[in-house]
C-alpha cells in the first residue's frame, strides 16, 4: 500500500506538469502558426522546439502511468513500445539542443559566432528553414539509432517463497533494459553526451555571454549619447543641425546678377551650385521608436534565447549523468548500492526536472518576448471570441429548432390523416 501511495503522488505531480508543459507548448505552437507576421525562420524554429519538448513528454507518459499497476513486475508495455520509447526520449532531446544550436547561430551571427561559422553558405542554409528543420530531425534520429541494439527486451522467471504457505512460486515477467556491455556501445555513449550535451552547451553560454556583454556595452554607450541629446530635444527625431540648414537654404536662394555677367562667372556658379547640392546632407526624419523597437524585440529574443538554453543545460544535467551511469554501469544498480526508496526519489527528482524544463519554456517565452506575449493574448482573444459566439448562436437557435421540428411532426401528421381520408 505504502509502495502504491508513493508511485500514485508523485504520478499525480508528473501529470500536473505534463499537463502544464503540454498545454503551454501547444499554445505557443497555435499562436504563432495563426499569426503569419510570426512566420519567420526564428519562430519556426521555437516551434520545432516546442515539438520536441511535447514529443519527450508524451513518451514518457507510458512508463509512468504502468508504474502503478506494476511498480516491481517488469514491463508491460510491450516488445514494440520497450524499443520506441527510450529513443524517442534520447531524440526529442537531440532535437531540441539542435534547434536551439540554429537559433543562437541565426540570432548572435555577427555579435558573439565564431568567424569559421559566419559564411555565406551557412547563413544561407539557417535562413532555408524547411530544409534546416528536416536536417535536423533526420540528424537527430541517425545519431540515435544505435540505441535500438542497446535495448533487450526479454522474459526472465524468479522463484519466490510464499510467506503464509510456505510454498515455492515461479513468477515471470517481461523486462525492458538498456544496457552497454561492449567496448563500441560504452564509448558510442560518452561521445554522445560529450558532443552533443557538453561541448555545445560551453559553446553556446560562450557565445550568449559575448552578445550580453557587447548589449551591456552598447547600451552603457547609448544612455551616454543620449544625456548629451537631451538639452537640444532630440528624443523623438533626428534634426539637421543649424550650419546644415543654412547652407541648405543659401542653396536655394537665387542671388540677382547683373546682365554684364560672362558666361565663365555664369558656368562657374553653376559648378558651385551642383557641388554644393551633392556635398549638402539630405534632412531626413526618422521616428527613433520603430528603431528602439526593433532593437527591444531582438534583445528580447536573444535573452529569451539565453534563459532556455542555461534552463536546459542546468535542468538536463542530472538526467543525462544519471541515464549514461546506468546505462554503462548497471551492474552498479543491480547491486542496490543504496536505499530503494531513496534511489526511487533521486530516480523521479530527476524525471520531475526534465518535465519542469519542458514546462517552463513557454512561460520564459511569455515573460520575455512582448511580440510573442501580444500574439498569444490576441490567439485567446479570437478563441474566445469564435466559442462564445458559437455558443450563443446555439442558445438563440433552439426554440427554433423546436419550432422547425415541431411544424415537420404536424405536417407528417396531416399528410397521413388526409391519405386515410381518401384511402376511405
Amino acid at each position: 500500500m505504502s509502495n502504491n501511495l508513493f508511485s500514485i503522488s508523485w504520478l499525480s505531480v508528473f501529470i500536473v506538469v505534463i499537463l502544464i508543459a503540454f498545454i503551454g507548448n501547444i499554445i505557443i505552437i497555435l499562436a504563432v502558426l495563426r499569426d503569419r507576421s510570426m512566420h519567420t525562420s526564428t519562430y519556426f524554429y521555437i516551434i520545432n522546439v516546442n515539438i520536441a519538448d511535447i514529443l519527450l513528454v508524451l513518451s514518457c507518459v507510458p512508463e509512468r502511468v504502468a508504474e502503478i499497476f506494476h511498480p516491481n513486475d517488469g514491463f508491460y508495455l510491450g516488445m514494440f513500445t520497450c524499443y520506441l520509447l527510450p529513443f524517442l526520449q534520447q531524440v526529442s532531446v537531440h532535437a531540441a539542443l539542435g534547434f536551439l544550436l540554429i537559433l543562437t547561430v541565426h540570432r548572435c551571427y555577427l555579435a558573439g559566432v565564431p568567424r569559421c561559422l559566419q559564411r555565406n553558405l551557412i547563413r544561407r542554409q539557417i535562413r532555408n528553414h524547411y530544409q534546416t528543420m528536416c536536417l535536423i530531425w533526420i540528424f537527430a534520429i541517425i545519431i540515435n539509432l544505435p540505441l535500438f541494439t542497446l535495448t533487450t527486451y526479454e522474459k526472465y522467471s524468479n522463484t519466490t517463497m510464499n510467506s503464509t504457505t510456505n510454498i515455492s512460486e515461479l513468477v515471470s515477467g517481461p523486462s525492458c533494459d538498456t544496457e552497454a556491455r561492449e567496448l563500441w556501445s560504452r564509448t558510442y555513449l560518452i561521445l554522445l553526451l560529450v558532443f552533443t550535451y557538453l561541448i555545445t552547451g560551453v559553446f553556446l553560454i560562450i557565445i550568449y555571454g559575448q552578445v550580453i556583454r557587447i548589449i551591456l556595452n552598447s547600451k552603457k554607450l547609448a544612455n551616454r549619447t543620449n544625456s548629451n541629446k537631451r538639452n537640444n530635444n532630440n528624443e523623438d527625431y533626428h534634426f539637421l543641425s543649424r550650419k546644415t540648414t543654412n547652407q541648405r537654404n543659401n542653396y536655394f536662394e537665387t542671388p540677382a546678377r547683373s546682365s554684364s555677367s560672362s558666361p565663365q562667372a555664369i558656368s562657374s556658379n553653376r559648378l558651385q551650385q551642383s557641388s554644393s547640392k551633392l556635398s549638402s546632407p539630405i534632412s531626413i526624419m526618422i521616428p527613433m521608436e520603430r528603431t528602439n523597437s526593433h532593437s527591444a524585440q531582438h534583445l528580447q529574443v536573444i535573452v529569451m534565447l539565453f534563459v532556455v538554453i542555461l534552463l536546459y543545460i542546468l535542468l538536463l544535467l542530472p538526467y543525462r549523468l544519471l541515464n549514461l551511469l546506468f546505462i554503462v554501469y548497471n551492474e552498479l544498480f543491480q547491486q542496490h548500492f543504496m536505499n530503494e526508496v531513496l534511489f526511487k526519489w533521486l530516480l523521479n527528482t530527476v524525471r520531475l526536472l526534465v518535465f519542469l524544463n519542458c514546462a517552463l519554456q513557454p512561460v520564459i517565452y511569455l515573460i520575455i518576448s512582448s511580440r510573442l506575449r501580444r500574439t498569444v493574448l490576441k490567439f485567446h482573444q479570437s478563441c474566445w471570441r469564435r466559442y462564445y459566439c458559437q455558443w450563443r448562436c446555439s442558445l438563440s437557435m433552439r426554440p427554433e429548432q423546436h419550432q422547425q421540428a415541431d411544424q415537420r411532426v404536424i405536417q407528417t401528421y396531416l399528410c397521413q390523416r388526409y391519405q386515410n381520408i381518401n384511402g376511405q
